[in-house]
């Protein structure tokens, strides 16, 4: 009996319910791998739950789909950022990166939703969630690289504020990088925020303007009725 290819055809049927509920569970994955950094307290099973689950979905989906190599081209990443660090592979600032593969998972949502209502990627609907996921994976970067390090870091909001001013290119130096790394992520930032933001600040300069302006056909009906005026004033003034 064949059954091959069954879950493939469920996923692109049901791909947005799918990949958001997966986004959240990888959000939620990235967030208890925070906490565990910081030293919280965590239920045993919660990280390890959490890793079967995208284990276990990345194994059916690579079995189910009609070219395993090409599936597994397409997603090594989601495979790499799923396995949990264990013992001194803890300590490997560098390694913990790889965790952030599983932002992409909400990336993949706004991509399909981009393309099924046949969007432009220079639309706001893909560069809004696009600005999110750079400033949320930079800061998260930024986070892994620094904390413990930084004695300008204390949480993972001035994560957020350092990757946002950073990106806008303000840099007032109140959080700055200090190890080699950091200062890599942050000139891959600013490189990437000058193109982004500017662009996504001109995209939606243009839509304000766009609304506020008058409507051309309206502006000429106004100048018709206008100008039927000044005819009929014109008359009146003849027949006196």
């Amino acid at each position: 009996m064949q059954t091959r290819g069954r879950l493939t055809s469920f996923v692109e049927t049901h791909h947005t319910r799918w990949e958001v509920v997966m986004a959240l569970l990888a959000l939620l994955y990235l967030a208890v791998g925070f906490m565990e950094d910081e030293g919280r307290r965590l239920p045993p099973l919660l990280l390890g739950t959490l890793a079967v689950i995208f284990l276990t979905e990345f194994t059916a989906r690579c079995w189910d789909a009609p070219s395993r190599r090409q599936y597994l081209r397409g997603h090594w990443l989601d495979l790499v950022s799923c396995i949990p660090l264990i013992g001194g592979f803890r300590s490997v600032r560098i390694l913990r990166l790889l965790r952030l593969g599983a932002v992409l998972r909400v990336f993949s949502v706004a991509e399909h939703e981009t393309q099924s209502h046949e969007r432009d990627r220079q639309s706001l609907w893909f560069m809004g969630p696009l600005l999110v996921l750079t400033w949320f994976a930079a800061a998260s970067a930024y986070w892994t690289l620094e904390h413990g390090v930084n004695p300008r870091l204390h949480n993972f909001g001035d994560a957020l504020y350092w990757a946002f001013i950073t990106a806008t290119t303000v840099g007032y130096g109140d959080v700055t990088p200090i190890t080699p790394e950091g200062r890599v992520v942050a000139g891959l930032l600013i490189f990437l925020g000058i193109g982004l933001v500017g662009f996504a600040s001109a995209q939606l300069t243009q839509r304000v303007l766009r609304s506020s302006a008058p409507d051309g056909r309206a502006l000429m009906r106004r100048m018709d009725d206008l100008e039927r005026q000044l005819d009929r004033v014109e008359e009146l003034l003849h027949q006196r």
